[in-house]
C-alpha cells in the first residue's frame, strides 16, 4: 500500500533523487505557442560557460565536442549563441550586422555546419535597443521584423533567445517577436528571459520564459530557488506542451568559468540531483559546461558527469511527447523530504521523484546516513491495489 524509498543522506548542501516510473497514464491538455514545438530542447549555450569570450571557431568545436562525447546522439542537438556576437546595424536595411571578427565566415555558413551535422542553431538577442552584454551591442526593440527575417530567412535559425534587458515602450516587444517569427513560416523555438516580468509567463507568447535571475554561481541553494520558482501552483497551470517555466541552464559538467577542483563548484552527486528535477520538470536540458573532448577545465569528462547526462530513463521523461509538469504529492519542510509525480504519454508510464533536499554541511561523511521517504498509493492519486 506504500512505495518507500530509502536514500542515502548527501553531502554538502547536496541533494538526493530517486526517479521510478509507473505504468499509468493522465492525458491533460494545456495551450501553448501555435508554432508545432512541444518538447524542451535539450543542447549547449556559451552564455555561462564563457559569456562574452566567444567565436566562431569555439562554436564549431563545440558542436564538434557534441557529436564526439555521444551528446549529440541522445538527444543534446540544439547550439546557442548568447550575446556578444552583434556590433551594429545596416543604416540602409537596420540589418544587424554580425562581429566580423568573431564570426569571420558570417551566420549562415556557420549555421549550414551545425544543419550538415544534425544539430540546431540558435541566436540570441534582446527585447530592448541594446542587449545585457554591452550598449554597443543592439537589441531587436523596433527591428523585430527584421530581425525576424533575418533569424529565419537567411540564417536558417531554429531558435531564438529574447532577453529582458532594456526596455520597449511603443509595444510589447516578445509579442511584436513571436508574431515576426510567426510570420516567416519557419518554426522557431522562442525562449524569453524577463525574470519576474508577468508579460513573459505567457504560455502562448513563449515556450519557455525564465522564473528567476541568472544562476550566477555553481550553487545548490540557488538552483533550488529557481527549482522552488519553477513549480509553484501559478507556474504548473502555465505549464504544458510548448510551454515551459525555465528555472536556467544545467550547471552539469565544467567550463573556465566553473572548472573541476574549484571549491564553489558543485559535487557532482548535487550536479546529478539539479539534472533530474529539471528533466523531471520538465525544463529545457542546457549545458553551458566546456564539451570539448581533454578540456583543461575538466568539461564533462569522466563516466560519472557523461553518466548523468546520457541517463536514456531520465531524457526520456524530459521528452516524453506529453510534456506535462510534474506535480508535489508529499512535501516535507522538516526533514526536507519531498516526492513529486510527473503525468507521462497514455500508454506509457508516469515518472515519481523522491528527492531529499538537505541541509547538512561539510564534507560527505564516509558512511552517509539513510532518509526513508515513503508515498502511499491514495497520496498519488491511484487506487490501494494498484499493480507496477
Amino acid at each position: 500500500s506504500k512505495a518507500t524509498m530509502a536514500i542515502h543522506a548527501p553531502a554538502r548542501n547536496a541533494a538526493s533523487v530517486v526517479l521510478i516510473l509507473l505504468l499509468l497514464s493522465h492525458p491533460v491538455l494545456v495551450s501553448s505557442l501555435d508554432n508545432g514545438l512541444i518538447l524542451p530542447p535539450m543542447g549547449w549555450s556559451s552564455w555561462y560557460g564563457f559569456t562574452s569570450h566567444i567565436s566562431e571557431s569555439m562554436i564549431r568545436s563545440m558542436a564538434d565536442g557534441l557529436i564526439s562525447s555521444g551528446l549529440r546522439d541522445v538527444g543534446y542537438t540544439h547550439v546557442w549563441i548568447d550575446d556578444g556576437w552583434a556590433v551594429g546595424r545596416d543604416n540602409a536595411t537596420g540589418k544587424v550586422i554580425v562581429d566580423s571578427e568573431l564570426f569571420p565566415s558570417g551566420m549562415r555558413n556557420l549555421s549550414d555546419y551545425l544543419h550538415d551535422r544534425g544539430l540546431k542553431f540558435g541566436i540570441y538577442t534582446a527585447r530592448g535597443h541594446r542587449t545585457c552584454l554591452s550598449p554597443d551591442r543592439p537589441g531587436s526593440c523596433g527591428y523585430e521584423e527584421i530581425d525576424a527575417e533575418t533569424y529565419a530567412n537567411d540564417w536558417k535559425v531554429d531558435q531564438v533567445k529574447d532577453d529582458g534587458c532594456g526596455q520597449c515602450l511603443d509595444h510589447d516587444p516578445f509579442v511584436a517577436m513571436r508574431d515576426a517569427l510567426n510570420r516567416t513560416g519557419r518554426p522557431i523555438w522562442f525562449a524569453t528571459h524577463a525574470c519576474c516580468d508577468p508579460l513573459s509567463f505567457t504560455p502562448n507568447v513563449t515556450n519557455d520564459w525564465r522564473v528567476g535571475p541568472d544562476l550566477t554561481t555553481s550553487s545548490y541553494e540557488m538552483w533550488n530557488d529557481r527549482l522552488d520558482r519553477a513549480t509553484t501552483e501559478e507556474q504548473r497551470s502555465l505549464a504544458g506542451p510548448g510551454a515551459f517555466p525555465n528555472p536556467d541552464f544545467l550547471e552539469v559538467g565544467y567550463s573556465p568559468r566553473m572548472p573541476k577542483g574549484a571549491g564553489f563548484v558543485q559535487t557532482e552527486f548535487e550536479q546529478r540531483s539539479m539534472f533530474t528535477m529539471w528533466a523531471m520538470l520538465p525544463a529545457p536540458l542546457i549545458l553551458s559546461a566546456d564539451v570539448r573532448p581533454g578540456s583543461e577545465c575538466g568539461g564533462i569528462d569522466g563516466n560519472y558527469t557523461m553518466g548523468t547526462l546520457t541517463n536514456p530513463e531520465v531524457i526520456a521523461v524530459n521528452q516524453d511527447p506529453a510534456a506535462l509538469p510534474m506535480r508535489p504529492i508529499i512535501n516535507d519542510t522538516i526533514m526536507g523530504a519531498q516526492v513529486w509525480l510527473k503525468p507521462l504519454a497514455e500508454g506509457k508510464s508516469s515518472a515519481v521523484v523522491f528527492f531529499h533536499r538537505s541541509n547538512t554541511s561539510g564534507p560527505m561523511p564516509d558512511s552517509p546516513g539513510v532518509q526513508e521517504i515513503s508515498v502511499s498509493w491514495e497520496e498519488m492519486g491511484w487506487p490501494p491495489c494498484t499493480e507496477v
